[in-house]
């Protein structure tokens, strides 16, 4: 079994708020792994392996990292951790169009937006567009308003989660 936390468990124990029991089936081997932003030389490295792995579950094989992604990856401190970090590519994946990334989103990592009526609004210019398209074009506007949380996206759709990863895919 692999278990992972960021708490001190042995204060949790002390404390009360953790079984002893359950701390001596789980410490056979434990490890202590920093958080992401004390190995800051991992940081590349994990999110090309993780690029890679989301980009051939999304469709997005040629993907890559330019080098303003790069510079935004190693000046932010990744306080959600690796999820954090997956998150941030996937994201990028699904919103960014071309096949060089930059990942502004890692900027002043803005407060997320509102998605009611009165948030930001979606427009579609030009030419009618089949309805597929529309569709796309707005689970991914509704994606982007909810910070890349798919879950969340998918609810206020009113979709399944499986049909949204459909809806949002080129």
């Amino acid at each position: 079994m692999v278990a992972a936390t960021n708490r001190d468990l042995r204060e949790e124990i002390k404390a009360g708020r953790f079984r002893e029991d359950l701390w001596f089936r789980l410490s056979v081997f434990a490890l202590q792994v920093p958080p992401l932003r004390e190995r800051t030389e991992d940081i590349l490295p994990l999110a090309e392996a993780l690029l890679a792995e989301l980009g051939a579950e999304l469709g997005r094989k040629g993907a890559a990292l330019g080098s303003v992604a790069k510079e935004r990856m190693l000046r932010y401190p990744f306080p959600g951790n690796v999820r954090e970090l997956r998150n941030v590519l996937e994201r990028a994946l699904v919103l960014e169009p071309g096949p060089e990334l930059e990942l502004p989103v890692l900027d002043g990592r803005a407060p997320l937006r509102d998605v009611s009526p009165g948030g930001a609004p979606f427009n579609v210019p030009g030419a009618p567009i089949p309805m597929e398209d529309l569709e796309r074009r707005y689970a991914r506007h509704v994606l982007e308003q909810l910070g890349g949380r798919r879950v969340e996206a998918a609810k206020a759709l009113g979709l399944s989660y499986p049909t949204f990863l459909k809806r949002i895919e080129d």
